[in-house]
């Protein structure tokens, strides 16, 4: 009697598994733009495209392109920077914080957070929690800045709910941006690391 409750207790999961994941490759679970973890976007699908430049949906694989490893969230800003700075291709020269705290080797200019500079469009977003964090942080592109708000691109960041049954990849954002007394703050939100700073090509201020 035991053995078949075991089995009839299997073969109902077997079932219920087997109907998530059928409404999951169907394109039916999905709320809020959170979708089923075994349905999201195939690599190196486009997310979206803003000024020209194009955000792709990243699977996890170890692929070196043009641009650094696809679609991490610098491969996005490597290619950004080439298309609308005409900057160098920077693939191969660090994880996302060296965007800041390495800036000025890589030819651009870093601007702290909380600093007199504020951030503009096309400038390269660096969220890290410090020089020696143990992290390697993560980066966006800013898209626009307008009053109290940045808005940015983003590659290879996810939104969880309910431990990470239902996910989405965000590649569209904003975070508030205050400025007082000469200064200017961009808040960390939701994001894991604060916002170091910015950073932009010395001929592009």
């Amino acid at each position: 009697m035991r053995f078949l409750k075991r089995l009839f207790r299997a073969f109902v999961a077997a079932s219920v598994a087997a109907t998530l994941m059928a409404l999951a490759y169907a394109g039916m679970l999905v709320h809020d733009g959170y979708r089923f973890f075994l349905d999201q976007p195939t690599h190196g699908s486009v997310l979206g495209d803003v000024g020209g430049v194009a955000v792709y949906a990243g699977d996890g694989y170890d692929v070196r392109g043009e641009y650094g490893l696809e679609y991490q969230c610098v491969e996005l800003v490597n290619r950004a920077l080439v298309q609308k700075h005409g900057f160098r291709n920077l693939a191969k020269t660090g994880d996302a914080d060296t965007y800041f705290w390495d800036a000025r080797a890589k030819g651009l200019v870093a601007y702290e957070n909380g600093g007199s500079e504020p951030p503009h469009a096309w400038d390269v977003l660096v969220f890290d929690g410090g020089e020696n964090d143990g992290s390697v942080g993560h980066v966006a592109v800013v898209t626009e800045v307008s009053e109290g708000t940045v808005e940015f691109i983003e590659q290879n960041f996810h939104a969880c709910r309910l431990g990470g049954l239902f996910c989405r990849d965000v590649w569209t954002d904003s975070l508030p941006l205050a400025h007082e007394q000469g200064t200017w703050r961009v808040a960390q939100g939701k994001y894991p690391y604060p916002v170091a700073g910015w950073t932009r090509p010395k001929e592009s201020r």
